[in-house]
């Protein structure tokens, strides 16, 4: 997550009441109010505030109230400003302040619809804000701990739980720090619209090689175009290609061959290009295709060091990160 909250910044926040008013009922009902708790003077530095604001940011909350949810401009902008908060936590941390909050939000203890209702809207929430591809703070580390929430509390009914299961269950593959799961594919010769004998499957654990990127597109796909340009251009890509020290290769889902073929030859002839027999991968679903293009950065091992990855730029960050290249 980017690092976008200073002490400055906090502290603004932290002056700052949240309280807009529905038009319609101004004169009938009093507006929420939010105000964030006070920052304790033992605290510091840009990160012990930062740490602070996350585990105690919605001690002041009315969740126990429905309006938190109906008032218009009052619960999104609130948990914005918390998910800027999560940008400057250490991981763990940003986590358990997700389930905190969960939490808060399923014991409210005024009543079995407010709970459900609250509940449901901070999921939605972290669904809309961490889940969704075209979020500019998507992160699925972020948005597991919703998920269990979900799973663990009794306020669903049991059919509104499919899904998030099955979220859940995707969720936890292909995490990064762990095995990247196996799978076959059979390669174009050269980068002509024909391919090898269909019999000869190769996975993706038999590519010896320091970093393996995957590169999940489709014909047709902009967006595909632009990440494709993105990794030619990197200085830093092409020279770990030209060493053998990593391998792209770009693997279709589908089972039209066809378009697939005739798509070859505007993928890069010094990658691998190829397609999954069966569309095991997206059929099975090993891997998460919400979105493609969608870039995995493995290691030597096969250990995740990106998932879901959409840019060169996220790639070389990880990269440079290697004792590799220290």
């Amino acid at each position: 997550m980017k690092q976008i909250c200073t002490v400055s910044v906090i502290v603004s926040i932290f002056l700052l009441s949240i309280s807009c008013v529905n038009p319609g009922k101004q004169q009938k009902t009093q507006p929420l109010r939010f105000v964030l708790p006070d920052l304790p003077l033992t605290v510091s530095t840009d990160r012990e505030a930062s740490a602070y604001m996350a585990r105690h940011y919605w001690t002041h909350f009315p969740f126990e109230d429905s309006t938190c949810i109906h008032q218009e401009e009052f619960a999104r902008p609130v948990f914005t400003r918390f998910v800027q908060v999560l940008g400057e936590v250490t991981p763990d941390d940003a986590r358990e302040s997700i389930a905190n909050l969960m939490r808060l939000a399923g014991n409210s203890g005024k009543d079995t619809a407010t709970q459900k209702a609250v509940f449901r809207y901070f999921f939605d929430l972290c669904s809309h804000y961490f889940h969704d591809p075209n979020s500019p703070f998507v992160n699925e580390e972020l948005f597991i701990p919703a998920l269990k929430a979900f799973l663990e509390s009794s306020l669903p009914d049991d059919g509104d739980k499919i899904q998030p299961a099955f979220l859940l269950e995707l969720a936890m593959k292909n995490r990064a720090g762990e095995k990247a799961q196996d799978f076959g594919f059979v390669s174009a010769t050269g980068n002509f619209p024909y391919t090898d004998d269909p019999s000869r499957i190769q996975t993706i654990y038999s590519l010896k090689t320091p970093y393996l990127l995957l590169f999940f597109s489709n014909p047709g796909c902009p967006n595909c175009r632009d990440v494709i340009q993105q990794l030619l251009n990197s200085a830093l890509l092409s020279e770990m290609i030209q060493r053998k020290d990593l391998v792209i290769l770009t693997i279709y889902p589908d089972q039209d061959l066809e378009a697939w073929q005739n798509y070859l030859p505007q993928l890069p002839a010094q990658w691998i290009n190829a397609y999954n027999p069966g569309a095991q991968v997206k059929d099975n679903h090993l891997y998460d295709l919400k979105a493609i293009p969608t870039l995995y950065l493995l290691d030597a091992n096969k250990t995740v060091l990106v998932k879901d990855g959409t840019s060169a730029t996220q790639i070389e960050a990880a990269l440079k990160q290697q004792a590799y290249f220290l």
